[in-house]
């Protein structure tokens, strides 16, 4: 299984099913199964994005981790 890296809150909310759509700059020909890993940082602009998406506090968010 391949797993793709993105930042939280991002992460937690393609886990969740509100975020359907992630875009890159690089093709990719895989299809199937994609684990989403959660980055180990969270960036300043980010907390700030927390509460307008009722995700709570930035600590209850889970980095450095995988789901799928």
């Amino acid at each position: 299984m391949r797993a793709i890296t993105i930042l939280q809150p991002w992460a937690e909310l393609i886990v969740r099913r509100f975020k359907t759509i992630e875009t890159r700059s690089w093709p990719t020909k895989y299809r199937g199964q994609l684990a989403i890993h959660a980055g180990a940082s969270l960036p300043a602009y980010a907390k700030a994005c927390i509460p307008e998406i009722n995700q709570g506090n930035a600590a209850d968010l889970g980095v450095g981790a995988f789901s799928k």
